[in-house]
């Protein structure tokens, strides 16, 4: 998970090169990214740069890989703010919880 400051298209590349970079430095090539609609602005720059194909869905649309990923991320962060010994935690430190 990468936080974002906005929603923008300079942001959205930023944070999918981003994840790319770590992944390929980890040995493994992205040719496919299940993304949602917010993403196709992304879909030649991705493809020209990267070689990574969007395949796109519809808004409202839940892709099973992606929602089971999610829960499982969601569980994770709940059980370690839980753990955490603080009563209250700065909003930069939930943030990178993730």
């Amino acid at each position: 998970m990468i936080p974002l400051d906005n929603r923008s298209e300079e942001e959205l590349m930023r944070g999918c090169e981003k994840i790319l970079r770590k992944y390929e430095k980890a040995g493994f090539n992205i040719k496919l990214a299940l993304t949602d609609k917010e993403f196709t602005v992304l879909e030649d720059e991705l493809y020209d740069k990267w070689g990574v194909d969007l395949n796109t869905y519809p808004a409202g649309d839940h892709v099973p890989e992606a929602e089971s990923n999610n829960q499982s991320i969601g569980g994770s962060v709940r059980k370690h703010y839980h753990q955490l010994p603080y009563r209250m935690m700065p909003r930069i430190m939930i943030r990178y919880m993730a």
